[in-house]
Parts: C-alpha cells; structure tokens; sequence
C-alpha cells in the first residue's frame, strides 16, 4: 500500500515528466532519482557533484551516463556552450548556501549541464534546497 505522500511524489514526477515531454516511461526513472534524494535529505547534506551527477544518471541513463554534456545546445534561440559546464558547476555548487532555491535553479537551468533531463533533475534540486520533496512543487518557469 503507498501512502499519500509516495502517490503525490509520482503524480508529481508524472505531471513533471509531462511537462518535460520526456515520456511515460520516464517517471519510473523521476520516481527512482527522487526517492534517493529523499534519502539524502534525510540527513541534511549538501548539494554535491556526485549527488547531482547520480540524479542525471538515474533520470536520463542512456544520455547521461557520462556525465556533463560535451556538445552545445540551443535553447529557445539562445546557443548553450559546454566548454565551462565543470566550472559553472563547481561555482553553483560552492554558492549553494548563498542562493535561494529559485535562484539555484535559475543558474542550473542556465547552464544546462545535461544532454537530457536537466528540468527534471533541476525540480528535484528546487525540492532539495526547499527541504519540499514530501509535498514537491514546481519550479519557476524562467523560459517563458
């Protein structure tokens, strides 16, 4: 049996994979990433590369198993370099504390670090830094 709050994460991560257009067959991946975040939570650690590294990996595994995108990517007309993504990382990463979740979304999806996957795993970071993963919302939508 699920209780409310695992029903309303899926529905979460499906309404959020739909969103995304990434597919159904996504959200089992959303699901799966979530739940370890869940479990970092728990015990109040920081952001980390290897944390957000294993998110990618988890939602996308087939695109981003290797970790940070090594080609550019146009996103609504604007040309997304990957040349800097380990640095622009880094520097997020150390500013965590400095940044409010919007804010550390905002730069996340800005630099765009994945090939695939970087609304979904940006979601769970806005969740993360909130301390909302039990009842998740959506994050600004800055691209509009």
């Amino acid at each position: 049996m699920f209780t409310r709050t695992q029903l309303f994460v899926v529905e979460f991560c499906a309404e959020e994979c739909t969103r995304q257009q990434s597919g159904e067959m996504s959200v089992y991946n959303m699901v799966d990433a979530y739940d370890n975040a869940a479990e970092c939570l728990k015990f109040d650690e920081e952001i980390t590369e290897a944390f957000i590294l294993d998110l990618a990996a988890t939602i996308e595994p087939h695109k981003n198993f290797n970790g940070y995108r090594c080609v550019p990517v146009t996103i609504r007309g604007i040309l997304v370099p990957w040349e800097h993504i380990t640095r622009q990382m880094e520097m997020l990463i150390s500013a965590q504390t400095n940044l409010t979740p919007e804010e550390f979304y905002k730069e996340f999806e800005e630099i765009h670090p994945f090939e695939d996957g970087n609304g979904r795993v940006g979601v769970i970071l806005y969740n993360y830094l909130k301390k909302t993963l039990d009842n998740p919302s959506f994050a600004p939508d800055y691209w509009s």
